[in-house]
């Protein structure tokens, strides 16, 4: 396992020291419950889980995708979404792909998932909020296509484009 200097995911010992960088946490750092709505947001990092199945779906593998949600002004929201893979649902990878900017609407036929891409991909969200148990939560409703095609500057139009007409009419 590498040890990046960026890489704040590291073990630490029962005896460890708090330095001042863990203590700069606080009220700046909570999470907050933004209001409905599109959001920027980029998954931070993502596991590999296990449906248990119900009355209408089978058993079946999941991603568990850890997203934390660019409010602006109103500070920073956190939500886990779930990708069950399972056929019924397969059109929520395209949909994924899609916002992650791996290929664009109707490009996904023939094409797997890159899950090792996942982490640190940027997407947008539709959001909404749920109440548990008196406690407020983030959902993603869905993932959206790229405001702006994943940042990617859209192609010149070559010189000789035009249009091709028919040799017959």
């Amino acid at each position: 396992m590498s040890n990046d200097n960026n890489d704040d995911n590291v073990r630490i010992s029962w005896d460890y020291t708090l330095t001042e960088e863990d203590t700069k946490g606080g009220a700046e750092n909570d999470d907050v419950i933004l209001p409905d709505g599109d959001y920027d947001a980029v998954i931070k990092n993502w596991t590999r889980g296990q449906f248990a199945g119900s009355e209408s779906l089978a058993a079946s593998p999941m991603a568990v995708l850890y997203i934390d949600i660019d409010g602006g002004d109103l500070g920073r929201g956190f939500a886990q979404s779930k990708i069950i893979l399972n056929q019924k649902l397969a059109w929520k990878i395209d949909q994924l792909a899609i916002s992650c900017g791996f290929w664009k609407k109707g490009e996904g036929k023939g094409r797997r998932m890159p899950w090792d891409e996942l982490k640190g991909s940027s997407v947008r969200v539709k959001v909404s909020t749920r109440e548990y148990k008196g406690k407020k939560y983030q959902d993603i409703l869905r993932f959206l296509p790229p405001a702006n095609d994943g940042g990617k500057a859209p192609e010149p139009p070559k010189e000789d484009a035009g249009f091709d007409l028919p040799d017959e009419v």
